[in-house]
């Protein structure tokens, strides 16, 4: 309710060629880097806990990378390892994406309430 009276406020504001001061709201956009970000970041604090183990180590890199797409790239990222290495494999690494991009969302959340 709130944001619809504050974008009307800007909307007449704007009209009138005065600028209300209203606060900005957050983009799609710049709310998907600032996940992907958080992603990456929680990724390279991990990399020590997964010296010695090549592969723990790629399949978490590869969960990492579908938690960043948005949801029809990542949906046709995990059609193809489906295709290609099957269903089992691409529904772990979709449970695993999942995972990782849910915490990054709550971290997130709680960045932005602090």
């Amino acid at each position: 309710m709130q944001q619809a009276a504050a974008f009307e406020a800007n909307r007449a504001a704007a009209r009138s060629g005065y600028h209300a001061f209203a606060a900005p709201r957050e983009t799609d956009t710049q709310m998907a880097a600032a996940i992907a970000a958080a992603i990456d970041a929680a990724l390279l604090s991990r990399r020590h806990d997964y010296a010695g183990q090549p592969h723990a180590w790629q399949l978490l890199c590869e969960a990492s990378h579908v938690a960043t797409l948005c949801p029809p790239l990542r949906d046709a990222f995990i059609t193809r390892v489906a295709e290609q290495r099957g269903a089992d494999i691409a529904l772990r690494l979709a449970a695993k994406a999942d995972a990782i991009r849910a915490a990054a969302i709550e971290r997130y959340r709680e960045s932005a309430l602090a």
